[in-house]
């Protein structure tokens, strides 16, 4: 026996403020059911369900060069960190290179840099080997102290 499909629809303008990743939990009570089958109950473990949305952080980025891009040469004093085991030393994230790299693996990891002092950035700019080792997902966060991180 199969159950018919239940579908949900929520207005995605509830999310239109909100920058961050987030997960939004809820449940749904089934309070009764209405079937031409007379052998049809609620299940007392399946009458409440739970629904979790998670929401992406909100994301304008796109391929090019912003028309007002300026690019930071000084990188004097910026700190850069990267994940345990990544190949690859981590000032050559910043060092303007082709020839130098960091890679973990053919999988993603995390880095940060420090630049010293609050800037504003319309981009960022990734220089690759090819098309296949070009990022494919980049996530932005930014913070005040080092500590607390929004997207």
């Amino acid at each position: 026996m199969t159950s018919e499909e239940i579908t949900a629809t929520v207005d995605p303008t509830i999310f239109a403020s909100i920058m961050e990743k987030t997960s939004f939990s809820f449940s749904v009570s089934i309070s009764n059911v209405t079937t031409n089958d007379k052998n049809t109950v609620i299940s007392s473990s399946l009458s409440t369900l739970p629904v979790i949305i998670n929401k992406a952080a909100y994301c304008n980025l796109k391929s090019g060069i912003p028309s007002n891009s300026q690019l930071i040469s000084n990188r004097a004093g910026w700190i850069i960190n990267v994940e345990e085991g990544v190949e690859g030393a981590p000032n050559n994230l910043i060092d303007g290179k082709t020839g130098t790299d960091v890679a973990l693996n053919n999988k993603g990891f995390w880095f940060t840099v420090d630049l010293g002092e609050a800037k504003v950035l319309t981009g960022i700019k990734t220089n690759h080997w090819a098309n296949a080792y070009a990022p494919r997902e980049v996530e932005i966060l930014q913070s005040e102290n080092g500590t607390t991180w929004k997207s």
